[in-house]
């Protein structure tokens, strides 16, 4: 049995070889040779050549200077007041125009922040991200005037109708953006107005206009800065 065995393999190797000789001698046949010897190469090497393909090239640049190059405006990001000026490995970070191009105050210029009483302002938070994109020519993003959360206790506990709380509204807007006018790219204006199970969210704005209360907020912005993005 063994000696069968090696008989048809020599046999299985003469007729390549003969095959072979046949491609040379016969250039239209060479071709049909080197496609099965392409398909052959390609299926060996599919799984290197699509890993090479996909694979991450290296990048030398931060995030803003990517987010540049691919045609975006800035990635950007909140600065934390607290840490910018305790933790000097955090604030090397963010003072990075290279990594960020654009700073949003985290809690600094939310209501009870800036009017933390009715009609006395105070703008020593806010000024800190608004100070950090001065320096670094950065853009500063200015977060936020109308919000459930974060309002001091006078105005959630307030007997309000809509016309003393729209004048309430158009006191803090008026000297919030007039406090930090020409220097905010964009204003988030309103924050957060839906909830997580897609309902409007509660709050003292809410009770008192409805939903009525979006385009007013956003006509006492626009009339506060004409030229700011809303």
């Amino acid at each position: 049995m063994a000696a069968v065995q090696k008989q048809r393999h020599a046999q299985s190797c003469q007729r390549r070889v003969a095959r072979s000789r046949q491609a040379v001698s016969h250039p239209q046949h060479s071709f049909l040779t080197f496609q099965a010897w392409t398909r052959i190469s390609i299926a060996m090497h599919t799984s290197s050549l699509l890993a090479a393909l996909l694979a991450p090239a290296a990048v030398s640049a931060q995030l803003h200077d990517l987010a540049v190059r691919a045609g975006l405006l800035y990635f950007g990001t909140a600065v934390g007041e607290g840490a910018s000026g305790s933790d000097s490995a955090y604030a090397a970070i963010i003072n990075n125009k290279a990594e960020f191009g654009q700073v949003v105050p985290e809690n600094g210029q939310k209501w009870d922040a800036t009017e933390p009483q009715q009609g006395r302002f105070s703008y020593s938070q806010g000024d800190i991200t608004a100070n950090i994109a001065k320096k670094n020519g950065q853009y500063l993003r200015c977060h936020t005037l109308v919000w459930h959360s974060q309002l001091p206790g006078w105005v959630t506990s307030g007997s309000w109708n809509r016309q003393s709380l729209q004048a309430v509204m158009e006191t803090h807007i008026n000297n919030v953006m007039g406090h930090y006018k020409g220097q905010c790219y964009a204003w988030d204006v309103l924050n957060e107005a839906v909830d997580d199970s897609g309902v409007w969210r509660d709050s003292v704005f809410l009770r008192t206009f409805g939903t009525d209360y979006f385009p007013i907020a956003f006509s006492l912005a626009k009339k506060a800065d004409p030229n700011t993005k809303l």
